[in-house]
């Protein structure tokens, strides 16, 4: 499947560090093919604003929309991972706490955004 112009300019936005246009490139409201590539790009930009639920969410679907891609598994998996090991370390909690908007969670394997709290471990293999 090829990228959609928009998609295209949301890719050098991205390599430009032009984060938050990127992602309202991708956005805009006359943009209408969301699939896998665009859930998976969106990821991409997501964790460059360190809008780590979003980007999580943005993995998942992209895995959903296309399971038998797998690059995008193995993106997620180590997506989930490194969350893993970054809500862990004790060093980093504070950060997390910082990027979150409501601190509900009982321990720090879940992830807690956008109000909700989500375990951030399931579906994970050892």
């Amino acid at each position: 499947m090829s990228d959609t112009y928009e998609m295209l300019e949301a890719r050098a936005l991205l390599a430009e560090g032009k984060y938050e246009e990127a992602l309202a490139e991708l956005d805009a409201p006359y943009v209408s093919q969301r699939n896998a590539e665009w859930y998976f790009l969106r990821a991409e930009i997501e964790e460059k604003l360190e809008r780590y639920y979003d980007c999580l969410k943005s993995l998942e679907y992209a895995v959903e929309l296309d399971p038998k891609n797998k690059a995008y598994k193995q993106r997620l998996k180590e997506y989930r991972k490194k969350l893993k090991n970054a809500v862990k370390s004790s060093d980093k909690e504070e950060n997390w706490k910082s990027k979150c908007s409501d601190n509900c969670c009982e321990c720090w394997g879940e992830l807690c955004c956008a109000g909700t709290c989500e375990c951030i471990c399931d579906g994970m293999s050892g």
